[in-house]
């Protein structure tokens, strides 16, 4: 939990918490979205899911990307 202080207020930044579920392998798009969300200070993946044809497949495609921004 984060807490900022503006102006001699204090707001509390908790981050949004998200599970994924994602085709990823066939357009850019989801994996776009899972680096954009790895990224984010305001977000928190807390589980990955992968849909569609060959499941297995894109579920090492999204490791492999969240493993090279170093975020598995």
């Amino acid at each position: 939990m984060e807490i900022f202080f503006l102006r001699g207020a204090i707001i509390d930044m908790e981050k949004i918490k998200i599970i994924i579920d994602t085709d990823i392998g066939d357009d850019i798009d989801d994996a776009f979205a899972l680096a954009y969300a790895a990224n984010s200070e305001e977000i928190e993946i807390l589980g990955v899911t992968t849909v569609f044809r060959n499941a297995e497949k894109r579920a090492r495609m999204s490791c492999a990307l969240l493993s090279s921004l170093e975020k598995s």
